[in-house]
């Protein structure tokens, strides 16, 4: 049966929350009801952004807002032989979070011959400096690394703009993050994918994922840098952990790295060290497919927030999910707890 993806609406709580399960199912279960990061999530569809036949649209960046209006860009394509292959990032607009207005293509592929000429896609939203910066991942029609200098099949560009509607234009020449190409055992020696960008404890961080030729699963790792241009350093001690796609929610004095396909939630004071903080999916009681989720963090000033919010204690934002034609889409999801 051939799935699209589509965009949903997300409402995610970070404060206290009660789930019902016993005491010993969630000790099972590495949970901590005492947690403050405890959380409960909850579905309903948004407007707009809803399945059509034919489009993909995928991996929404985190939410921000400009002059009462809430931006989300994403992966979109039409094809029915991959769902980010042969993409380009696009944006939506909202007055409220639920109804959607799409609004066209933001970073399209570049030229022939460039690091992007054969997608670009997984893409994520900063505003930083006065300007909008786009970092996304992107790929070239070679496949081929040895053709082009510093490229690799995947890689990691940025793209800027003077206003959240474009025109976008490469933000410097050069690549922020490229697979280790050279180093046949290296973690990333195939490919770099999915950058989140954060400033934190003085630092530009950006996480993202690889693989190498040892591994069949993706790892995560993280790189720095003084300059949001870079050049980025990649962490010595990578790769942090397993996992396909992640985000980050700035809270407090640390970081949340919402790491979905490993179905944890990790917490870090550093950047580079995490600890377990919740587990979610089957049996936990919280949302099995919270997959493809970003949200708007009314305290980061990266958004557009408050700066002098010390943290949000309830996010909301959009999360792709799989439609079934012979469906629709899904009406609703709501946690089981």
């Amino acid at each position: 049966m051939k799935r699209l993806l589509m965009l949903f609406m997300c409402a995610v709580s970070i404060s206290f929350a009660e789930e019902h399960q016993s005491a010993a199912t969630k000790r099972q279960n590495g949970i901590n009801s005492q947690n403050e990061l405890y959380t409960r999530f909850r579905y309903k569809p948004i407007k707009g952004l809803g399945y059509e036949p034919g489009i993909n649209r995928r991996d929404p960046s985190s939410i921000i807002k400009v002059d009462g209006k809430y931006y989300v860009w994403y992966t979109r394509n039409q094809s029915t032989t991959s769902k980010w292959l042969d993409a380009d990032i696009w944006y939506a607009t909202s007055p409220d979070g639920i109804n959607w207005k799409e609004q066209g293509p933001a970073v399209k592929r570049g030229p022939e011959g460039a690091y992007d000429d054969y997608s670009v896609f997984t893409c994520n939203i900063l505003v930083a400096e006065g300007k909008y910066y786009l970092c996304y991942q992107a790929e070239t029609k070679t496949h081929d690394p040895a053709t082009k200098t510093g490229c690799g099949i995947n890689v990691v560009g940025m793209a800027k703009a003077d206003s959240p509607d474009g025109p976008w234009t490469y933000a410097h020449e050069g690549l922020l993050l490229t697979p280790e190409i050279d180093d046949s055992n290296a973690w990333d020696h195939l490919f770099v994918a999915n950058p989140r960008i954060e400033y934190f404890n003085g630092k530009w961080f950006i996480y993202y994922k690889g693989k190498g030729l040892a591994s069949t699963k993706t790892l995560n790792g993280v790189a720095t840098s003084d300059n949001l241009l870079g050049p980025y350093t990649k962490y010595s001690g990578n790769p942090l952990m397993g996992g396909h796609s992640a985000n980050l929610v700035k809270y407090k004095n640390g970081l949340i790295y919402m790491n979905y396909h490993k179905h944890a939630f990790y917490w870090t004071e550093d950047g580079f060290t995490f600890t377990l903080i919740k587990r979610f999916g089957k049996g936990t009681g919280m949302a099995e497919e919270l997959n493809w989720s970003s949200f708007w963090q009314p305290n980061n000033p990266l958004h557009g927030g408050d700066p002098p919010r010390p943290y949000a204690a309830e996010l909301w934002g959009v999360s792709s999910r799989w439609a079934y034609p012979s469906e629709g889409y899904r009406k609703a999801v709501v946690n089981a707890g």
